[in-house]
């Protein structure tokens, strides 16, 4: 009784030599196969209109905020979790913000505030929880930037409006400028105090990232930024040439690696400069194609604090004006991929909250609230003050998290040719499949040339067995799991179920 195991997921490969799966829909890889998952729950009031950027920060007491920015108002969110108000937390002197449609809000923590910018307007800065952002103080150094981060005990910001500088052409894409020595306030150049800039090779900087050293990603190379110390400073290396970043949402930080969507796939890049594909043979030539590259700015990533996976939030086929409908999934553990389709603005990861569990339920989703469709268990770890979750913005920008119903998902499987000489009879299968709703499909065909032929839905009997008759040279299923299903490991044929040489079904 041979037992077919669900491998990755691998549709850059034809379905007859594919040792994995051709379709992993609505699912997640694990170890031995495909995992559930849930549906986006929004918890949030609106922000009014499409988010180009979120941020999540504790402050020392473990106290949490919420931040996003759209292309005119900053907001704040103190409930998050469970719920609450975004609240218009924009600059009160300066007028609305003008960010472009296409463009993107970047955010960081410096100690207990929190900056941002858009690369149109000043950078903003604000007390974690304060009323309101403002701009950042740039004494006799004026400047507009596309990213920040911070790197050591610098601020720095990348692709620069350097309206400062010294030669008189502000517009500097490929420049990085840092601040003075743990002072967000130091910006003109002086050894005394660190503060200084760098220019890259003329490539615009897509996205920057920091902590210990610097990451900086161009359209087609991607450099390290290392601390020195006086009087330079800092030390730039172009550690990869000929890969870049796609879009500025396109890459995810977790610790010390990098994922992110390039021109040429999927990558991870680690301690600055260790490069490893990710998608090479697996999904880099089906994202290539499934990407709509019009709307390439809409792109997000995110890590699921939960899980070892990635999410890479994009429009493919179907979308509504550029509107992100497919997510691809990376499992860092197994290398494992997988697609889902639903419909969001951006993800992102957020911290949770505290709620005392023996008060009234007071917000929709509080666990005490029993009658909600969707109750949330007393044991969720998003109850926990600074536990962090994936969490996304739905199509009309409230935000939430996965914890709905159970998407329907679909695996289906490669071709067999079970019989090397000619055709076989395939009777029955046994599926290896956890809880739910089970139904499955059978396509087959007598050559490659060949579209594949669908038979009837077909269900389990008592016997928890699929019956079928089907005469073919090649066999496919698709397995179709809905309601609470659980694991997916594979299926097996009993002997019985699989007669060769058969001439007509």
């Amino acid at each position: 009784m041979p037992i077919n195991k669900f491998g990755q997921w691998l549709p850059d490969y034809g379905s007859l030599v594919n040792a994995g799966v051709v379709r992993a829909l609505n699912c997640v890889p694990a170890p031995d196969g495909f995992d559930p998952v849930r549906q986006h729950t929004a918890i949030t009031t609106a922000v009014p209109s499409r988010p180009l950027g979120a941020f999540s920060a504790l402050d020392k007491s473990l106290a949490y905020y919420q931040y996003c920015g759209t292309q005119t108002k900053l907001h704040m969110n103190v409930q998050g979790a469970v719920g609450g108000d975004w609240t218009d937390r924009s600059r009160t002197v300066g007028g609305p913000y003008t960010a472009p449609p296409d463009g993107f809000w970047d955010f960081v923590q410096w100690g207990n505030q929190v900056i941002a910018t858009d690369g149109s307007d000043v950078p903003q800065i604000s007390i974690l929880g304060a009323a309101n952002f403002a701009n950042l103080s740039q004494v006799g150094w004026s400047f507009t930037a596309k990213y920040v981060t911070v790197i050591r005990s610098h601020v720095v910001f990348a692709h620069l409006n350097d309206i400062s500088d010294p030669e008189g052409e502000p517009q500097r894409p490929s420049r990085v400028k840092w601040s003075g020595f743990n002072n967000e306030t130091q910006w003109v150049p002086d050894a005394s105090t660190l503060s200084d800039y760098e220019d890259l090779k003329q490539q615009q900087i897509i996205r920057i990232f920091g902590g210990e050293y610097g990451v900086i990603f161009q359209t087609a190379a991607i450099w390290k930024m290392t601390y020195i110390g006086a009087p330079a400073a800092f030390q730039f290396d172009e550690v990869v040439s000929e890969v870049g970043l796609i879009a500025p949402g396109a890459a995810v930080q977790v610790g010390d690696t990098i994922f992110f969507w390039s021109q040429k796939g999927f990558y991870a890049i680690t301690a600055g400069s260790k490069l490893t594909p990710i998608g090479a043979n697996k999904v880099d030539l089906f994202a290539a194609v499934d990407l709509d590259k019009s709307y390439t700015f809409k792109i997000s990533a995110a890590s699921d604090p939960r899980s070892q996976q990635i999410h890479f939030l994009y429009p493919g086929p179907g979308n509504l004006g550029g509107e992100p409908n497919r997510r691809l999934v990376f499992d860092t553990a197994t290398g494992g991929w997988s697609l889902i389709i639903e419909s969001l603005a951006l993800i992102w990861s957020t911290a949770g909250t505290s709620i005392d569990l023996d008060a009234a339920e007071t917000l929709p989703g509080d666990p005490e609230d029993l009658d909600a469709d969707e109750p949330v268990s007393f044991d969720d770890p998003r109850w926990v003050g600074g536990a962090f979750a994936l969490a996304a913005f739905n199509p009309t920008f409230q935000s939430g998290f996965f914890n709905g119903s159970n998407l329907a998902a679909e695996i289906e499987t490669p071709e067999y040719a079970f019989n090397a000489n000619g055709r076989a009879s395939l009777q029955g299968f046994r599926p290896l499949i956890e809880g739910g709703t089970l139904t499955a499909y059978v396509g087959s065909r007598n050559a490659l040339s060949e579209n594949v032929v669908w038979g009837p839905l077909l269900t389990t009997g008592r016997d928890l067995k699929i019956y079928t008759r089907t005469n073919a040279r090649y066999h496919r299923i698709r397995f179709e799991m809905a309601g609470d299903w659980d694991h997916a490991m594979g299926w097996e044929i009993e002997d019985r179920d699989l007669r060769m040489g058969e001439g007509r079904g």
